[in-house]
């Protein structure tokens, strides 16, 4: 599997898929991640801002400590993973990030920070999810 950013630069490249993958700690902005089987990943501390995970695959996926600014999860599937705080407690960070139809049943998102930009799946209520309000972006 190839992830690539906008223009087509390979950014990572990978045998066998990305399912159950050791991503961790890597930068990948703007990447290219959409409909990609990431299931069981280890995303820990990815740096993925402006990433398109659209109607990717995220079941059980870590992705604790993320920069998930502005990235696209539109219709991701995100069943149980865990966009929790890091080992530091530090924050995923989904500032301005797009979950909109994303299926998020069973997933952690214990002191992540989001904004005013951030777009949820109706019914969804960070605060109720453990999220934090992030009032200084802008």
């Amino acid at each position: 599997m190839r992830i690539t950013d906008r223009d087509g630069a390979v950014l990572h490249e990978a045998d066998g898929g990305l399912r159950g993958a050791d991503l961790r700690g890597r930068e990948l902005p703007g990447a290219n991640l959409a409909r990609a089987d990431l299931s069981g990943a280890d995303l820990y501390w990815l740096a993925a801002f402006t990433a398109s995970f659209r109607g990717a695959k995220l079941v059980g996926a870590s992705l604790r400590g993320a920069d998930l600014k502005e990235a696209d999860f539109t219709g991701a599937d995100l069943t149980s993973a865990d966009l929790g705080r890091d080992a530091l407690d530090g924050s995923t960070e989904i500032q301005g990030a797009i979950l909109s139809g994303a299926i998020l049943s069973g997933a952690s998102f214990m002191g992540a920070r989001y904004d005013r930009r951030t777009r949820f799946p109706d019914g969804f209520d960070p605060a109720q999810a453990g999220m934090v309000f992030d009032a200084a972006t802008i």
